[in-house]
């Protein structure tokens, strides 16, 4: 017996075989740009080639403009200064990104001012080289975000989840910025992305919030970049890809194609946006003649920009910080693991206080087996490589409570150590035996 398939539903599959085939010619004609179908075609299906030959990685220098103003409080965009700064290395080899965020007071001995006002003084080009010549790494390609294109990207993505660590209130009708913004994890849309990226200190009369100052803005800056990529990734967002794309390429000014930033698009389609591993210049705040500044730390820059721009592993354990505790009854084994650490580059530093458990109480001197901790996935792969340097197979993650992810980006020297050690009797030795190991 023959089975019909009613004509109705043969219609409503082609029907929606045509929507979709429509629309995916939509969405090609949108991302390829000039080059239409053509652009995006060859963006996906050759990425590599819309590179320089035998490129291993590229980097990409996100400016973010400043809202300026006139007597009125009227905003306009002219001589805009660089509000946010962020080089972005997108490594082609191992598929990972990393990111280094230059705090806007960074300042520039050879311009005697603050590295935010190249932008205002000479463009896209003047702040690129001035980057350039900070880090020791030229930008290949810059893109600069208008002021109110967080705003209009947020609203196209149809808003994004973020965290705060703190309640953010802020009230300034002459720039035209109100914030308030509660702590904890919630959706927010395109305005208030832009007093999430924006707050730096709270009104006077107003309880001091743990976002203030420009490190926990910059960190936040970042984190709002991850929920971006990551709510992009969704099946409903990616059916308005072209009209996203259109918004995005309304917002920015870019020498990167469009062809070109699809080509990245699919080189790194499957890095998850909590593997993107961020981190801020470090050094300290100061003053030039009359201006306040931040004055990098030379010599951590420099192990920064080769670990995140250049791949480096090495730069990168001696910019990872380990604890070490001892859960033993073996006097010293803490200090002759860090010394031991520290031989092969690591940033190792016996810590006195004794292991607790996870009620919270001191552990027993006789701990059996030892084991490594980590908080981010920045530092799983140095904690994978110290557990196999001293033979540990209890590896494990501990994300950081909110106190303690205040404490790591406002003030490294308080906050938890990137990865920590606590010594059990598997690998602690006594130092008589510790010596002859090492005459042997």
């Amino acid at each position: 017996m023959k089975r019909y398939i009613p004509i109705g539903i043969v219609a409503v599959l082609l029907g929606t075989v045509a929507l979709i085939l429509g629309k995916a010619l939509q969405v090609g004609n949108s991302i390829g740009g000039d080059r239409g179908i053509v652009g995006t075609w060859i963006g996906f299906k050759d990425p590599l080639s819309q590179f320089p030959a035998g490129a291993k990685r590229i980097n990409i220098l996100l400016i973010g403009k400043d809202y300026n103003h006139t007597d009125k409080g009227i905003l306009y965009t002219k001589n805009a200064r660089a509000d946010t700064l962020i080089v972005f290395s997108l490594d082609f080899v191992n598929k990972k990104v990393s990111s280094i965020s230059i705090p806007r007071d960074t300042y520039i001995p050879e311009r005697g001012g603050r590295i935010n006002a190249t932008y205002s003084q000479g463009g896209a080009e003047l702040t690129t080289n001035t980057v350039g010549k900070l880090l020791g790494v030229r930008p290949d390609y810059y893109i600069a975000l208008k002021p109110d294109g967080i705003k209009a990207l947020v609203d196209e993505l149809g808003g994004v989840e973020v965290t705060a660590l703190d309640a953010m209130k802020y009230d300034d009708s002459w720039a035209q910025l109100h914030i308030n913004l509660p702590e904890g994890t919630y959706p927010i849309n395109g305005e208030q992305a832009v007093g999430y990226t924006r707050f730096r200190k709270s009104n006077p009369g107003l309880p001091v919030s743990k976002e203030e100052g420009d490190t926990r803005r910059m960190a936040r800056q970042q984190n709002l970049i991850r929920a971006m990529v990551e709510k992009g990734k969704q099946p409903a967002v990616l059916m308005r890809a072209d009209k996203v794309v259109d918004t995005a390429f309304s917002q920015v000014e870019t020498d990167l194609s469009r062809t070109q930033l699809l080509a990245l698009a699919t080189i790194f389609r499957d890095t998850e946006p909590s593997k993107i591993t961020s981190a801020t210049l470090l050094g300290e705040d100061g003053r030039a003649g009359s201006i306040y500044v931040f004055k990098p730390d030379a010599e951590k820059t420099k192990l920064m920009v080769d670990w995140l721009l250049r791949g480096d592993e090495g730069a990168a354990n001696a910019l990872t910080v380990v604890s070490v505790q001892n859960g033993t009854a073996v006097r010293g084994a803490a200090r002759r693991v860090a010394e031991s650490l520290r031989e092969s580059g690591y940033d190792a530093r016996p810590d006195a206080t004794r292991p607790k458990s996870g009620s919270g109480e001191t552990m027993p001197e006789g701990l059996a087996a030892s084991r490594i901790v980590y908080h981010k996935a920045t530092f799983e792969s140095r904690a994978q490589t110290i557990a196999r340097l001293l033979g540990v197979s209890d590896v494990v993650k501990v994300p950081l409570t909110p106190a303690e992810e205040a404490a790591a980006s406002i003030n490294k020297d308080e906050s938890p150590a990137d990865v920590q050690i606590v010594i059990g009797r598997d690998i602690a030795q006594p130092e008589d035996t510790a010596q002859s190991a090492k005459t042997e």
